[in-house]
C-alpha cells in the first residue's frame, strides 16, 4: 500500500500519519533474558516535500491530542491494520481538491508529490518558498497554476 501522509489542520504544509515502529520492551526483555522488541504505533509527521521526520510514540494519554492534529490518519491506519493484505487499495478522501485534478502537472509527478506528502491542490497553492526551492524545477509554477486553479469558480 502506499504511503498516504493527511495534512495537520493548523498548516496544509505538514502532514502526518500513524505507522508502527519496534521498540525495546525492558520487562519482557528481563524475563526473557534477552532483547524483546514490540510494535508501537506512532505519529510521523514532517513538512511536506521534507525527508526529516519526527516521530512522536502514541500512548493511551497522549493519542488523541496528536491524532486530532492529522484528522484522518489514525482511522487510516487502523483501517490500514485491520484489511487483509491482498484487498485492493481504497480510494482515500482528503478535504480539499484533489491533486489529480492539477491538470498542469504530468501524471509521473502526481504520484511523487503524493510520495512527498502532498494530497491536496490547497497544499500546492499553500507552499512555502523553502519548500518550493526543495521541490526543485518547476515547483514555483506549481504553486502559482494551483493558486489560480483555485481561484477559477467551481
Amino acid at each position: 500500500m502506499r504511503d498516504v501522509w493527511f495534512p495537520a489542520k493548523e498548516s496544509q504544509s505538514v502532514v502526518g500519519r500513524v505507522t508502527e515502529v519496534e521498540k525495546l520492551h525492558p520487562a519482557k526483555s528481563r524475563a526473557a533474558q534477552k532483547p524483546v522488541y514490540i510494535m508501537v504505533p506512532v505519529m510521523e509527521s514532517k513538512v511536506a516535500s521534507s525527508h526529516d521526520i519526527s516521530h512522536q510514540e502514541l500512548k493511551p494519554h497522549n493519542k488523541d491530542q496528536i491524532c486530532a492534529r492529522f484528522p484522518g490518519a489514525w482511522e487510516f491506519y487502523e483501517k490500514k491494520k485491520a484489511e487483509a493484505p491482498k484487498e485492493e487499495p481504497q480510494e482515500i478522501v482528503f478535504n480539499g481538491t484533489p491533486i489529480a485534478k492539477a491538470d498542469f502537472i504530468a501524471r509521473e509527478k502526481l504520484s511523487w508529490l503524493s510520495m512527498q506528502g502532498f494530497n491536496t491542490v490547497e497544499q500546492l497553492a499553500a507552499m512555502s518558498d523553502a519548500q518550493i526551492q526543495e521541490m526543485g524545477h518547476g515547483a514555483r509554477t506549481w504553486r502559482k497554476k494551483a493558486q489560480q486553479l483555485l481561484q477559477k469558480p467551481a
